[in-house]
C-alpha cells in the first residue's frame, strides 16, 4: 500500500494477534481511506494530540466490526467523542461511509491494534469508557490465545482510562464471559462493578453479532469493569 493511504498502526514486536487480517473485495476495490481524510486519526501524531475537551465524555470501541451499533451510537449522542479502533479494513471503509452520510462529527476512526493504539498512542487517562461487544469467542481451544480479552489488554487500557473510567463489554459465549470474569479478577488493578444476564447495561445499541446470538438463544453476558479503589 502506498503512503497516501492508511496504514494499520501495530506493534511489530507482537507475533500473537486477536485477529487475522483479511480485506473483501469491496475494500481493495474502494480503498480511499485517505490519510488526509479527517473521518480518521490514521497517524501516531494524531491520536497523541487528539482533543475532545467540547465534549461531556470520550468512549472508546475496541472491534467496532461494521460500525452500524457505534455509528447510531455517535449520532444519538452529540454530546459524546466516540473513538472506534478496528483492524479490518471493509468495517473501516463502511464506518468512513456511514459517518459522511450522516455528517457525523463526533466519531474518528482508528485503523490499529488495540493494544498498542490504547497502550501507546492515545493519551494517558484521556478515556471515560471503553466498549468490547461482542469480541470474536475464537471457540477453538488452539485459538484461545488470540482471544483479545488478556492482561496486556487490560494493562493498555489501564493506562488509557481515567481514574472514575469504566470497561463495557459484552459476550453471547457463556465460557467467555466465564474467562472475562477471571481475567478481571487476575488484575488487581480492575473490579467488576456490575454483572448482568439478559438485562443490558446502560442504553447501548443491538449489535450483529447479539442479534443472532438471541437467536440461537444465548444468554448475554454484560460486565461493567471500574478501576479498583486500591489502584
Amino acid at each position: 500500500m502506498n503512503d497516501k493511504f492508511i496504514t494499520l498502526l501495530t506493534d511489530p514486536q507482537r507475533t500473537i494477534h486477536s485477529y487475522a487480517l483479511r480485506r473483501g473485495r469491496g475494500a481493495l476495490k474502494n480503498i480511499k481511506c485517505m490519510k488526509d481524510s479527517n473521518h480518521f486519526l490514521s497517524c501516531e501524531k494524531q491520536i497523541h494530540e487528539f482533543n475532545a475537551s467540547n465534549y461531556q465524555k470520550v468512549v472508546c470501541e475496541v472491534g467496532f466490526g461494521m460500525g452500524e451499533s457505534l455509528l447510531v451510537q455517535a449520532i444519538n449522542n452529540p454530546h459524546i467523542f466516540y473513538l472506534g479502533i478496528e483492524v479490518h479494513l471493509d468495517g473501516v471503509l463502511q464506518l468512513s461511509h456511514g459517518i459522511e452520510e450522516n455528517c457525523c462529527h463526533n466519531l474518528k476512526i482508528i485503523y490499529g491494534d488495540a493494544c498498542y493504539v490504547l497502550g501507546s498512542l492515545i493519551p494517558p487517562k484521556a478515556l471515560d469508557c471503553v466498549q468490547l461487544f461482542f469480541p470474536d469467542p475464537w471457540p477453538k481451544t488452539k485459538h484461545h490465545k488470540r482471544r483479545i480479552l488478556r492482561l496486556e489488554l487490560l494493562d493498555a487500557i489501564k493506562r488509557s482510562l481515567n481514574n472514575s473510567g469504566t470497561i463495557h463489554m459484552c459476550t453471547d459465549w457463556a465460557p467467555y464471559a466465564t474467562e472475562m470474569i477471571e481475567s478481571v479478577q487476575l488484575h488487581h488493578d480492575f473490579e467488576i462493578q456490575e454483572h448482568s444476564v439478559n438485562a443490558p447495561i446502560g442504553q447501548r445499541e443491538l449489535t450483529k453479532y447479539e442479534k443472532r446470538g438471541q437467536k440461537m438463544g444465548h444468554d448475554i453476558h454484560d460486565l461493567l469493569i471500574k478501576l479498583s479503589q486500591d489502584c
